[in-house]
């Protein structure tokens, strides 16, 4: 999640009429540093445009201005197991922050770290319902990759829903060694993992240091084999981002 722009876009700007739910995830650092403080600014700024464009507000009571709740399993905290010893008991993870974004829309944020199993994180309720999963440039790193795939391979399999949810996964080239690849991360989905892969969207990120002289108009993708798309000696791409949605067959 990082700082939460993704997640608090969805959850703010979705007209869905039944109210857009989302939970954030990272690790506890960030949460606590980066995530609630950003979301509690957001709200801050959202009760006071609220006041702004109806100063009444401030002194009328009607029901539509009492708060509502936030859903209960944005809120819950990970079961407790049998196998845990009573030290990691008594240090039982905090229940997850929730913020009102209007209009019934909700965004919690909580801890969770890839390279551990999800159902220790994570209360069932909080990855057996889900529509879709949001990950935004998360596996730049190539120690990140499996850590990440194996998490959404977790709620691919413990999904309760009818339609399994789809992962809308973000990715940057970059150029170093210690980065993974576009070839390394399709090798992964399909081949591995067995998944089918949708590139939705790719275009050319230019860095603000690059050369203005030396970039030139972006090219544009000639087939739906977006994960290699066409260059020429005009354009040099230096780095790249894509979109791809992800679905177990």
């Amino acid at each position: 999640a990082g700082v939460g722009v993704v997640g608090t876009c969805l959850a703010a700007s979705s007209d869905s009429g039944g109210g857009v739910q989302v939970l954030l995830t990272d690790l506890p650092t960030i949460v606590k540093k980066s995530l609630i403080p950003n979301l509690q600014h957001n709200q801050r700024l959202l009760q006071k445009q609220q006041r702004q464009q109806d100063p009444s507000s401030l002194t009328k009571t009607t029901p539509l201005e009492i708060p509502s709740s936030p859903p209960s399993w944005l809120m819950a905290s990970p079961e407790t197991t049998t196998t845990q010893s009573s030290s990691s008991s008594s240090q039982k993870k905090k229940k997850p922050q929730a913020f009102d974004m209007g209009h019934n829309h909700w965004v919690a944020a909580t801890s969770l770290d890839w390279t551990k199993p999800l159902h220790t994180q994570l209360h069932p309720c909080q990855y057996q319902n889900l529509d879709y999963i949001i990950a935004s440039d998360c596996v730049w790193l190539m120690s990140m990759l499996e850590g990440v795939l194996t998490t959404v391979q977790t709620i691919f399999d413990e999904s309760t829903t009818t339609t399994v949810p789809k992962l809308l996964l973000s990715f940057q080239r970059r150029d170093s060694e210690m980065f993974t690849t576009v070839d390394r991360i399709l090798q992964e989905l399909q081949t591995v993992r067995g998944w089918k892969v949708t590139c939705l969207a790719w275009y050319p990120a230019y860095d603000p240091d690059d050369d203005p002289n030396e970039m030139s108009s972006p090219p544009t993708p000639a087939s739906s084999d977006h994960h290699n798309p066409p260059q020429n000696a005009t354009t040099p791409v230096v780095k790249e981002v894509f979109l791809f949605q992800v679905t177990p067959r």
